[in-house]
């Protein structure tokens, strides 16, 4: 898979042609597209040989108000970028599995349901995390 590298303005102004942020979501909006340069620059490193253990760990926290739009601007940009987006709604998930299935069960179901180049490159988004039991 060849990435193309990405400037954090550059996927702004893309999302911008593609969606209008309200003014509460603008903030929020320029972080993804931040975290998604920086991911997408990461594997593109990967791809041109340089050792995974070289390169930072990478994660991000998206925290606001249920509503605001954080999953749509996130499915978005996946789109927009030609990556794989894999959302867990972990409302619905227990920590250790006793009322359903774990995270870990949800993530292991998807990656066996994706090539193992796309999962390599997907944007796993834990939604709702906060409501887990």
């Amino acid at each position: 898979m060849h990435l193309k590298v990405w400037s954090t303005e550059e996927i702004y102004h893309q999302l911008l042609s593609r969606v209008a942020p309200l003014p509460s979501q603008q903030q929020y909006a320029r972080d993804l597209c931040a975290m998604m340069a920086q991911h997408i620059n990461r594997n593109t490193l990967i791809e041109m040989g340089m050792s995974i253990d070289d390169l930072p760990s990478q994660s991000a926290l998206i925290l606001g108000r249920t509503g605001t739009g954080k999953t749509f601007l996130l499915r978005k940009l996946c789109e927009m970028l030609g990556l794989g987006y894999l959302a867990v709604d972990c409302s619905a998930l227990s920590r250790e599995g006793w009322k359903g299935e774990s995270l870990s069960q949800k993530i292991l179901a998807a990656k066996d349901a994706m090539d193992e180049q796309h999962f390599r490159y997907c944007v796993l988004f834990l939604d709702e995390i906060d409501k887990m039991v």
